[in-house]
This record gives structure tokens, sequence and C-alpha cells, in this order.
């Protein structure tokens, strides 16, 4: 059953020492099935192979590699939580007073009516016109006035 174990590098050399282990694992035919570099996760890979011995075997040698995390193995949940995106917090509720940072409004207030987190959309009044009409933009076009 293949594991997954992390591997230690020289910070922002990670990239370097992932091609170098994949070099590696292919000129000596090591069964390693992925390799995964996390840019919030300096100085650390993550390597799937059929077991640990494998991976050591891969990693052994390898300029930029410092070693492997032998104990625990990472689980595959774990690493589900990093790859994941996160959706930043929404901060504006209805009724709230915009200001609109991007397009063709930018720098006009406007009133909140409806905010779609799914899409991250936001619909908005502009409270400077004559006319109330409605315009949906995106969430990271808003801030809080």
């Amino acid at each position: 059953m293949p594991v997954i174990h992390a591997v230690r590098t020289i910070a922002r050399q990670e990239f370097n020492a992932a091609y170098a282990i994949y070099n590696r694992a292919k000129k000596d035919g090591l069964k390693i099935y992925s390799i995964v570099v996390l840019p919030e996760a300096k100085g650390y890979i993550f390597v799937e192979g059929e077991s640990l011995d494998e991976i050591i075997k891969a990693c052994l040698g390898v300029p930029k590699v410092r070693g492997v995390v032998r104990h625990p193995p990472v689980a595959l949940e774990e690493l589900q939580q990093l790859l994941l995106p996160k959706k930043p917090e929404i901060k504006i509720s209805v009724g709230d007073i915009v200001e609109i940072t991007g397009g063709p409004f930018k720098g006009e207030k406007a009133k909140v009516i409806r905010i779609d987190e799914n899409k991250r959309e936001v619909m908005v009044e502009l409270l400077n016109m004559p006319i109330k009409i409605p315009v949906t933009l995106s969430l990271e076009h808003v801030r809080r006035a």
C-alpha cells in the first residue's frame, strides 16, 4: 500500500529537490508515484511511494534534500487540507455601505443588496446615481467604506 512521507529540503529549493528525486526514481526504477510541492510548506515536499524504503532510496544522496521525516507518514486527509483552496472569510453583509475598488465604478460608494457566497459576487446599488441600478461585482472589487 502506498505511503506519503514529508521530505525536508533546503528552503526555496523545493522544486529542484523534487525534480532531482523524480530523476533518481526514474533512473533507478523506484516505485515513486507522486511528488507534491506546496508553496505554504517551505522546506518540505511530499513524496508518495510504495514504501518508506523506496522513498529513502529515492532521496539518498540527492542534492538539496536534508532527509525524510520517517514517522508518522502523512495522512491523505492532512494533505488534502493543504491542497484545497481556502476561501477568505466574507466580511461584508447585506445593507453595508461599500467602496468599489475595481472596474468602471472604481471609487464609487454603494449599498450591498445581495451576496452570492458560492460565486463570490456581490450585488450593489450605486449611491451617487439618480436612478438605483443594481450592479453585480466580484467580492474582490469591494471593501467596507
